[in-house]
């Protein structure tokens, strides 16, 4: 699969701070598109995030079902 490139953007989490402050900005990266499901990804599936130095690694969450 070819490599994907995406812009991170701002998002903000207002909900821990008070009305009258303006919240800080949080880095926010939306993932969709048919590639996901191509990658195996499906709608409803758990994902594991592994977080690193600067790296995100997404795994399939294993199957609680069987």
């Amino acid at each position: 699969m070819k490599p994907r490139f995406l812009k991170i953007r701002a998002s903000y989490h207002d909900y821990q701070l008070k009305r009258n402050q303006k919240p800080p900005s949080v880095p926010y990266l939306p993932l969709k598109g048919y590639w996901l499901k191509q990658a195996g990804f499906e709608v409803g599936q758990q994902v594991r995030v592994h977080i690193g130095d600067q790296f995100v690694f997404l795994t399939l969450a294993p199957d609680k079902s069987h």
